[in-house]
């Protein structure tokens, strides 16, 4: 799936062609969060393959500001641990939802002459909720990133690893996915820090302009 073709089935499945502000506006998003889906990948030494790695579906509700599911790879090596989570934010409460639907392990066998080299060696169908309360102001793409580790993370150590699977490939992908999840945390309190920061400067300033305009208005 290009990512044309993926900025369309969103449009698609929210409600038809981009001849709105809503709709152009569910486009832009869509086109952001495959971009944020497809960097993660990148960072991680993922494959790239767009139509095998990342499928993205809206998920509707009045409370929620944005979402969307994810089908995520975390590799170690030629070891791939996919994850269907879908996460969304609330606007009043400010907490982060994300459900885990099930992981697969996959593992590369390159002696197939036809059709993909990746075969599923585990499959669990286990779902798993968690709420967190946000440490953010704002949701951004950032956020989307640190939401989609997270879920990782989560699941990972909520199902404490298949056990079909080989010691050694827990160990690897378990690290992939703390690494991962550690760099997107980071990234996220920064950008929150430096929001916080812009907050309190405009504050500033709005305070000292308006202490002017009383003074100047005791004046004259």
């Amino acid at each position: 799936m290009t990512k044309n073709e993926a900025v369309q089935r969103m449009i698609r499945l929210c409600g038809g062609r981009p001849t709105s502000a809503a709709d152009s506006r569910n486009e832009v998003l869509a086109g952001d969060y495959l971009d944020d889906a497809h960097d993660l990948l990148v960072q991680l030494g993922l494959p790239t393959t767009r139509e095998d790695r990342v499928e993205l579906t809206p998920h509707s509700s009045s409370k929620e500001i944005t979402s969307t599911e994810w089908e995520v790879g975390l590799t170690a090596d030629d070891d791939v641990l996919a994850i269907s989570a879908s996460g969304w934010v609330s606007d009043s409460t400010q907490k982060m939802t994300v459900e885990m639907r099930g992981a697969n392990l996959w593992q590369r066998d390159d002696s197939v002459s036809t059709g993909s080299p990746w075969k599923k060696t585990f499959d669990d169908e286990i779902t798993v909720v968690r709420v967190i309360k946000l440490p953010f102001a704002e949701h951004s793409p950032t956020i989307q990133q640190y939401m989609l580790t997270w879920a990782a993370r989560e699941y990972w150590a909520n199902q404490a690893s298949p056990k079909t699977v080989d010691r050694d490939v827990r160990q690897r992908i378990h690290l992939a996915i703390e690494t991962a999840y550690l760099r997107a945390k980071i990234t996220a309190e920064n950008e929150n820090a430096e929001k916080q920061r812009a907050n309190l400067l405009d504050t500033a300033q709005s305070l000292r302009i308006r202490g002017r305009r009383r003074q100047a208005a005791l004046i004259y």
